[in-house]
């Protein structure tokens, strides 16, 4: 520490000797070093807790505990095949995958405000030309109350939108399992997972040279921001840096409650086409840092060029 005595005494005798514009001009840099250090450390920080990689060569874990559905076999200890068949009137109605996250992953909000989990898919559509109207459904849960439905779409049809439901807070359920285990086989998954509400179709966040239908790997992303009570679900899509769509709702999930994801594959319309894929890896990564909405990076932005100005007029 006594170091660095002589290095602030330089500093300070430097700054001393300098006219008074020299002074305004490198205070006002070094404040605008320092704002946009915060604003890094605010936006960009965050720390990975868990990174857990699920296939059939992995999947005894002591993070996750993996369920598969009666339609999902394990191939050659190579990836998890799923063939979807009727969808209603049909014990394969449930699931296909169910994750079961362990304590330790969960939304932490002792000492930051936000944390981010994500699931990668990755996987493949068998003879994906003659599955047009296919999509992913995933349903989000914590607590076994609180949940979202989010449908991607991966079939060959083109121009059909992802979904979420609800459209404004979280749903509610007083058992999210069992609803899910238990359904009414009058309805499609595509329609349980809504109880026949509507769902929202989601607007694409980038204009695609090819059809805007999704395409694997899949990533779906949630960050719960408790500091801001929303909670905003995203999708990327083909290894692309940038969300395909995206979603927040006007709440928080819980903190420090069980999170349960179910993982399951359908079709839209009357043929009744059987919808084959086939996943060879699950990934889950959890991070927490203070992450904000990018218009409130925007705006400190802002800020820091509006300070700056005024301090070198």
């Amino acid at each position: 520490p006594l170091s660095v005595v002589p290095f602030i005494f330089g500093v300070t005798k430097t700054f001393v000797g300098m006219t008074s514009m020299m002074q305004a001009t490198l205070a006002t840099v070094m404040y605008v070093q320092f704002c946009a250090l915060q604003l890094l450390l605010r936006t960009r920080c965050s720390t990975a807790i868990h990174v857990v990689d699920i296939n059939p060569n992995t999947q005894w874990s002591d993070d996750v505990d993996l369920s598969l559905g009666s339609a999902t076999t394990v191939e050659d200890m190579r990836y998890y095949d799923v063939m979807v068949g009727s969808q209603s009137g049909s014990p394969d109605l449930g699931y296909d995958l169910q994750l079961e996250l362990n304590h330790d992953i969960a939304f932490d909000c002792s000492t930051v405000s936000s944390s981010t989990l994500s699931l990668t898919l990755d996987g493949t559509t068998v003879n994906p030309a003659m599955t047009n109207d296919a999509y992913l459904l995933l349903i989000f849960a914590v607590a076994d109350r609180e949940f979202f439905a989010f449908v991607a779409y991966i079939g060959a049809l083109s121009n059909i939108q992802s979904k979420v439901y609800p459209d404004d807070v979280l749903a509610q359920k007083t058992s999210v399992a069992s609803w899910i285990e238990e359904p009414e086989f009058s309805r499609s998954r595509i329609e349980h997972a809504t109880d026949g509400a509507q769902w929202t179709n989601l607007d694409l966040l980038q204009s695609w040279n090819s059809a805007p239908n999704s395409q694997w790997p899949l990533r779906f992303e949630v960050v719960n921001d408790v500091g801001r009570n929303i909670s905003t679900v995203r999708l990327y899509h083909n290894d692309s840096a940038t969300a395909m769509s995206s979603h927040s709702f006007a709440d928080a999930f819980e903190c420090d409650e069980d999170i349960s994801i179910y993982v399951m594959g359908g079709y839209m319309g009357s043929s009744r086409t059987l919808f084959h894929y086939q996943l060879s890896n699950l990934r889950l990564t959890l991070a927490a840092g203070a992450s904000q909405s990018s218009s409130s990076s925007s705006s400190e932005h802002t800020h820091i060029e509006e300070t700056a100005s005024k301090l070198t007029a």
